[in-house]
């Protein structure tokens, strides 16, 4: 039986294991048994219950949340001077207990997640647990605002524990307020790298600064003091605090000082390649700049996107790229200047201030241990509890904000609290709407150093300070406040997704509707796919509030935009979508979702279910009227029998769209369909198909359709590929990667590096070709079959290699994804591969076995594979099952017994694996051997110096 019931979770893991692990396994998992024997007793101790271990990792169960924390810290304290140590997350929630004592849930998955997000010997507790705490344990905490955690649906508010520190200690006696520059303490180092990055970009030269570390820390003081010294422009753009991010926001920021072309680009034309380039464009021919972006950890996906366009082109741009990020989004910021030049990108982490810099800001020596205590040197935090300028030090810096806010007079507090509504920034006038703004009340605030006021808006001078101000509003306050706000910004030309926020935050579910529309079409068109997909969803949770129209419009957005993520709630939208078209008897509606459902399933990897879709989204059409949609429809039936290798198939539906576009002038469609159909003729005339594949290409670039265009040179790389024209391959698949990087085409890039990872494997560059697959598999836009290509490459030089369980592994999880595909094109190289994997481990079983079931799928359009399936079937059992007229050159010579013509017409094509093996074919041995070494084949020379040829 099992049960559910509240509980505090302890999770635990070692910070660093797997890399102790790999220089030295004996010594580590000594290390390990000494931990567990110095903590065990402590969580024990405390009432903790251990429900289950893992490896380096720990779940413990508390009957209490004091006990579970008070554990915790008590784990990192007694374990500080050890070789190992701990990583803690601790959760409140329902869990689900088995009678074996394990626990699973939420309660344990947010625990999971909040440890991987504690720095090594810290830790890190959900809001639940500082809640409930309320005065029932010593430990302080430092907010770290609301995280998005790894498949946990909902943001968690989380905190970290100030390890060996109080929460209240005594105070230190008051202090005058902190200068700006006392923010600056102990950053001389960082100024240093600003400067010489700042002067390289002065000398022509780009750069890239991230600066990251937690709240408070003094980011932004860094860049405002650069900024203020600097002799170059400053451009500034901000990501906002916001329940769904501006999609694109800092550049918005920033657009009135980057020139009016890109201003147009951003407001007339917003798709993301336009705007980039715009703005490529317009920071290439300015002068030298500092562009500075704000609270990256904020950031929306098409920001990210912008982010690396820059951080790939840095050293050609005559900018200082400022990126400022908390810890909780440095792993996004890495990936996104991955490929950024070498040397180009300089990383700044602020550490904490020392006892001696807060005993300079406070005056008082003898307090300043103890204010570091409190604040853990965190400079906004002492500067907060300096500026509360009383006797008593507050319980927290949320205290402290609030004893200032206390001390002001009525309507210079309201001002303030109507500020901390609006994240980031709020507007004079729209403040003005809410309360009376009067410049000797904004001269006050500003003087009392919580806001900062410009002619147009005001700001907090940290986002802590705004936080706690907000959260000492009533819940009928706040709601009121956002209310009005809301109302304000509505007769201005406010971004669509600050009045979500708003909307959100008054709970106004008219207002939410109304704008979430439009702020999910804005994100989309800037490809802000997962901040499109958030605001299509918060009008799909009224939908009671949607008319039918309003209703398909919302499932369409949020299936177009989860289509780029998560394929699952893509289809879950698309079928109730085409469920309310049944309902109408909207056929043409029908028609339209069939085929996405189409597309999605093949995606997943089922292949028989798509192409069921994509014939009943051409039947629902049947005795109607010739349409837009029924030429889509014929389109993607034909993509769809291209893919399985059905020749016959993607003719005909290949043609009947094409002639349905020509009805219809719909040059997309046309270029589509050309696609299709010139990929299947391949084999039947190679110049023909390459001609048209550039045609239909140039005619998807000349319509601005990157994907069709991309689609297109892909498919004209990989035909190349399979005809052995590898030169030409190769010189397309280059060409055609370099467009899917201009245009932040990942998935696209993603396969076609896989592509050029395939040419070198088969011409014998096998470094190459794993640091190809590997790029590629790196990649996460990629649907799960495309991967396939990559897994091979690796697998297959790993296996030759002499990594045969290396290989195994990666092979299983080729077959996974091709096997349900149905598709020769994806189930052949990887049967070929596991009968290759056999023949080296000597086991004929399973290398017949696994060529076996795959004959039958092989016809005209997929004899590529058709050879090699016939080399390992021969070279383990004798014969072959494969039909001989689909066997391509040279694999027929072999067929036919002419193995060393087979050698010489395989080093003519420059492949040398091949020749390899019909030269030990052949009777060679020696001669293979010797082609087999260059390559470093170890695994084959093994395998054929034990037995003759077959």
């Amino acid at each position: 039986m099992t049960g559910r019931r509240l509980a505090a979770i302890l999770a635990a893991d070692v910070a660093g294991f797997s890399a102790a692990m790999a220089q030295d396994e004996d010594g580590t998992l000594r290390d390990l048994q000494d931990l567990r024997a110095r903590v065990d007793p402590i969580l024990t101790g405390h009432g903790g219950r251990i429900a289950s271990t893992a490896g380096d990792s720990l779940v413990v169960e508390f009957p209490s949340v004091a006990d579970a924390v008070d554990a915790a810290v008590e784990v990192q304290r007694e374990t500080i001077d050890g070789p190992l140590r701990l990583r803690v997350g601790v959760n409140l929630g329902d869990v689900i207990v088995t009678d074996d004592g394990d626990v699973f849930g939420d309660g344990v998955n947010i625990a999971a997640r909040l440890e991987g997000m504690a720095d090594t010997g810290g830790v890190v507790v959900s809001g639940s647990v500082r809640d409930s705490l309320r005065g029932r344990s010593p430990v302080g905490f430092d907010d770290l605002g609301l995280l998005r955690l790894k498949h946990i649906a909902e943001p968690v508010h989380a905190y970290r524990a100030r390890i060996g520190q109080e929460a209240a200690p005594a105070a230190p006696p008051a202090a005058p307020a902190p200068t700006e520059t006392s923010e600056l303490l102990e950053r001389e180092e960082e100024m240093r790298l600003f400067r010489e990055a700042l002067d390289t970009v002065v000398g022509g030269t780009g750069r890239i600064v991230v600066v990251g570390g937690e709240a408070g820390i003094g980011k932004s003081s860094l860049v405002r003091a650069l900024a203020a010294e600097a002799t170059a422009d400053v451009l500034w753009g901000w990501c906002d605090d916001l329940v769904t991010p501006r999609a694109l926001g800092p550049f918005h920021d920033m657009a009135p000082a980057l020139g009016p072309s890109f201003a147009a680009a951003l407001s007339a034309d917003p798709r993301p390649e336009v705007i980039l380039r715009a703005l490529h464009d317009e920071l290439a021919a300015g002068p030298p700049r500092l562009v500075v972006l704000e609270d990256l950890h904020w950031a929306d996906d098409a920001t990210f996107d912008a982010l690396k366009f820059l951080g790939r082109r840095i050293s050609r741009l005559p900018i200082l790229l400022t990126v400022t990020v908390r810890d909780v989004g440095a792993a996004r910021v890495r990936a996104a200047l991955a490929d950024a030049p070498p040397g180009s990108v300089v990383r700044l982490q602020p550490a904490p201030l020392s006892a001696a810099a807060i005993a300079s800001m406070a005056g008082d020596p003898a307090s300043a241990e103890r204010l570091r205590r409190l604040t853990n040197g965190n400079p906004f935090f002492v500067s907060e509890v300096l500026q509360a300028g009383s006797d008593e030090v507050p319980n927290s810096v949320h205290d402290a904000v609030l004893a200032r806010l206390e001390s002001l007079a009525d309507d210079v507090r309201r001002i303030v609290e109507v500020a901390s509504v609006g994240p980031t920034r709020l507007e004079i006038d729209v403040i003005g709407r809410v309360t009376a703004v009067t410049d000797r009340a904004l001269d006050d605030v500003e003087a009392a150093r919580i806001l900062v006021v410009d002619d147009v808006a005001v700001a907090f001078r940290h986002e802590l300070a705004r936080r706690a101000v907000e959260a000492s509003l009533s819940p009928r306050d706040r709601r009121s406040i956002n209310a009005r706000v809301l109302e304000a910004l509505e007769s201005t030309d406010a971004d669509p997704a600050r009045l979500v926020h708003h909307a959100e935050q008054s709970a106004d579910a008219d207002a939410i509707v109304r704008h979430a529309t439009a702020a999910a079409q804005a994100a989309g068109r800037s490809s802000a796919h997962r901040e499109a997909a958030a605001h299509w969803q918060r009008a799909l949770d009224h939908d009671e509030r949607l008319d039918r129209n309003s209703l398909l419009e919302a499932l369409d957005g949020f299936a177009r935009e989860t289509y780029f993520f998560d394929a699952d709630r893509s289809v879950a939208a698309r079928e109730r979508r085409l469920g309310l078209h049944r309902e109408a008897g909207d056929v043409h509606g029908m028609s339209e979702d069939l085929r996405w459902l189409a597309r999605l399933s093949w995606f997943q990897g089922r292949g028989a279910d798509a192409r069921e879709l994509a014939e009943e989204a051409i039947e629902v059409l049947s005795g109607h009227p010739p349409s837009e949609e029924l030429a889509r429809a014929y389109s993607s039936r034909a993509q769809l029998a291209m893919l399985a290798g059905d020749v016959e198939g993607a003719l005909e539906w290949g043609h009947r769209a094409m002639d349905l576009a020509a009805e219809f002038d719909l040059p997309d469609v046309r270029a589509h369909a050309m696609v299709n159909v010139a990929t299947v003729s391949r084999h039947r005339d190679p110049a023909a198909a390459a001609a048209t594949l550039r045609e239909a290409r140039d005619l998807a670039r000349g319509l601005g359709d990157e994907e069709e265009t991309a689609r297109a040179w892909t498919n004209l790389a990989w035909n190349f590929t399979l005809g052995r024209r590898y030169q030409e391959a190769e010189a397309e698949a280059i060409e055609a990667f370099a467009f899917s990087v201009e245009h932040e085409l990942e998935g696209f890039a993603a396969y076609q590096q896989a592509t050029l990872g395939w040419i070198r494997l088969e011409t014998g560059r096998w470094d190459e070709a794993v640091a190809d697959a590997r790029a590629s598999l790196a990649v996460s836009a990629v649907p799960s079959v495309a991967r396939i290509p990559a897994l091979v490459v690796e697998a297959t030089v790993a296996a030759r290699t002499g990594d045969v369980d290396r290989a195994m592994r990666m092979t299983e999880e080729a077959w996974k994804l091709a096997e349900p595909s149905g598709e020769a094109q994806r189930i052949g190289p990887v049967a070929a591969l596991r009968a290759e994997i056999a023949w080296l481990r000597d086991d004929t079983a399973e290398a017949v076995a696994a060529v076996s079931a795959v004959p039958a799928l092989v016809s005209a359009g997929d004899a590529r594979y058709a050879g090699d399936l016939a080399r390992w079937f021969r070279l383990t059992d004798g014969g072959t099952p494969i039909d001989d007229a689909f066997v391509p050159a040279p694999h027929d010579l072999e067929v036919a017994g002419r193995f060393e013509e087979a050698a010489v017409a395989w080093a003519e094509l420059g492949c040398p694996y091949d020749e390899a093996i019909a030269r030990y074919e052949a009777g060679h041995v020696e001669a293979a051997i010797a082609l087999l070494e260059r390559l470093g084949a170890s695994a084959v020379i093994a395998r054929i110096s034990r037995s003759a040829p077959a």
